[in-house]
């Protein structure tokens, strides 16, 4: 069983939506949720129905209110060959382009200036425009620096995504860890940010992504359920889905 299905077996129980994170200082195919502590002092039957539930599912054990999900290799392969919600990412991406009037005005924060989509588009290019607006938090202001915007630097947040997005065409041998369980996480974060008609939850989680993939380094250790070629494809994957949704072409080379 996945994270993602082991949480909404657990939301059927609570009556609530139900999210379990990697244990990433453990493994990341060990994930974990308080929701169980956190609902015990308001439906005790709730919680009982949901422990009940856990207590048939393999993989996870219980200590208290403690639940912890550990996922076996088919549990992993799912993960690295799970489809996203097609409805989802159409609904987060009509948001996303919802913030491209051209008229609409922003503020950049860093710099206490004002300025419109148009003349932001015209002055980092569409697609840094389409980016820094989509990840802004209340659809008004921008939390970068005007001098970043367009540079092709790690001051302009989408570099990071397009430059992952072309390095993990050619991925290390090896290791991953972090990556894996950041791409595992994927399909919850997409499924929070069309429920909240937010795209900045969304916009910060590829660039987690992108982030994880950068730092992905050999380690020595060979994978134990999974190939680098694998994830390597499944976070392309990942990252492909949140450019397009912008509409920008995903590079193969940088």
């Amino acid at each position: 069983m996945t994270p993602e299905q082991l949480g909404a077996v657990l939301a059927a129980d609570l009556g609530a939506p139900v999210r379990l994170r990697p244990d990433v200082a453990r493994a990341p195919y060990v994930w974990t949720t308080t929701a169980l502590r956190d609902h015990a002092g308001r439906d005790a039957a709730a919680v009982a129905r949901a422990m009940g539930s856990a207590r048939h599912t393999p993989g996870v054990t219980l200590a208290g209110d403690e639940l912890t999900l550990t996922l076996g290799p088919d549990d992993l392969d799912a993960v690295l060959d799970q489809q996203l919600d097609r409805t989802l990412v159409a609904s987060v991406g009509e948001e996303l382009v919802a913030r491209q009037a051209p008229d609409r005005s922003w503020r950049l924060t860093r710099d206490a200036t004002t300025t419109s989509y148009a003349d932001l588009a015209r002055l980092a290019g569409d697609a840094s425009a389409r980016w820094v607006t989509a990840r802004s938090a209340d659809g008004q202001q921008i939390d970068v620096a005007r001098a970043g915007l367009g540079s092709r630097t790690p001051a302009d947040p989408l570099f990071a995504v397009l430059l992952a997005h072309a390095r993990l065409g050619r991925p290390p041998a090896d290791g991953g860890e972090r990556l894996l369980a950041t791409v595992a996480e994927t399909p919850m974060v997409l499924a929070e940010a069309a429920r909240a008609g937010r795209t900045r939850p969304w916009i910060l989680h590829l660039e987690s992504v992108a982030e994880a993939a950068l730092a992905w380094r050999a380690s020595g250790q060979p994978p134990v359920c999974w190939t680098s070629a694998r994830l390597a494809e499944a976070a392309r994957i990942v990252l492909a889905t949140g450019l397009g949704q912008a509409g920008i072409p995903a590079p193969t080379q940088i």
